[in-house]
Formats: structure tokens, sequence, C-alpha cells
């Protein structure tokens, strides 16, 4: 649509064939964890129409022009919300100690800044889909490594496994069927 032109029926049943896996995911989880899970799909939805947005853009602006641009953005409507909150709610728990701070910006600028103007650098040789699939498994990431570091598994079911496999599968499957539309047969 921003390309003005038809979407890809590809891409579309790609995008179909995750929603299996995010019901069987959302099925188990208790209500307050429902919530942020389609939280987490409103946000990987605006996620993908700011990839599109910076695939069509990163012909006429760079990708370090792009990432602070964005994420200088997020970081003041953040902090915005932060201050509101504040406001009505005091409370330290938002003010990170010596050691969070460390922490926080070390992450924030190797795990975000980097990864994302990397992700940006990207998008002038991938589809703006393809980066996103890979760019919206960091949930998946985070899962794997917190069930290994803090052996946080304790509300991982077989529902849930089984809704991980299915989007690691499709996600895993996409670069093999949009490649197999390439190939002139013999």
């Amino acid at each position: 649509m921003i390309y003005r032109r038809s979407m890809n029926k590809t891409d579309i049943l790609f995008s179909l064939l995750i929603l299996p896996g995010i019901i069987l995911i959302a099925g188990g989880l208790s209500f307050d964890y429902q919530i942020g899970l389609w939280v987490g799909i409103v946000a990987a939805m605006l996620s993908g129409l700011f990839a599109t947005l910076n695939k069509k853009y990163i012909s006429t602006a760079g990708p370090l022009q792009i990432t602070f641009l964005e994420l200088f953005s997020v970081w003041l409507m953040s902090g915005s919300v932060l201050i509101i909150l504040d406001y009505f709610q005091p409370s330290n728990k938002f003010i990170p100690n010596t050691t969070d701070s460390f922490y926080l910006i070390l992450l924030s600028l190797f795990c975000t800044v980097v990864a994302f103007a990397l992700t940006v650098a990207s998008l002038r040789h991938l589809s703006a889909f393809t980066a996103m699939l890979a760019f919206n498994l960091e949930p998946v990431y985070g899962i794997i490594l917190s069930y290994f570091l803090i052996n946080n598994n304790k509300d991982m079911s077989l529902r849930f496994y089984s809704g991980v496999a299915i989007i690691l599968l499709v996600v895993f499957t996409y670069p093999f069927a949009k490649n197999r539309r390439r190939i002139p047969a013999i």
C-alpha cells in the first residue's frame, strides 16, 4: 500500500501461517500475559510499518540518520510517559541504580542502536517483510535465553513450545518459498 502496488501473496500467506502459533502461545497464558502478548502484536505491526517506511526512505537517508530519528523519538515518547506515570503514581522503581544504569546503557548501545542501524542498512538488500520476520524473532531469542540463563520455564507448556515451533517453521521456510518462485523451471 505504501509503495502503491499490490500486496505480495506469499507474504500474506506466511503472515497468516504464523497466526496458529500465536494462538497456541496466547491460549496457554493467563490474562495478564495475554494483554502483554496483544500489546506485543500491535508493536510488531507498528514495527512492520516502520520497516516498510524505512525501506522506502533508505535510498534518500542513511541508516544512522534514520536510526537517530526513530530511536530519539522513542526515547522522547517513553520518557514523557514515564514522567506522566511518575506524576500520578510516584515511585522510585523507574529510577535505575548505578549498576542497572550501566547495563541499560550497554544494552541500549550495542543490542538496540547498533542492531537497529544494521537492520536499517540491510534494508538496502532485503525486503521489509524479510527484515521484520528476523527482527520480530527477538522475543523468541529472549525466551530461549531466559530459559537457559535464569531457568525461567515455569510458564512454558507444550502449547507454548508448539506455538514457537510453528512460528520458527514458518520463518525459516519463508526464504525457501520466496526463492522457489524466482528459480526458472528447467
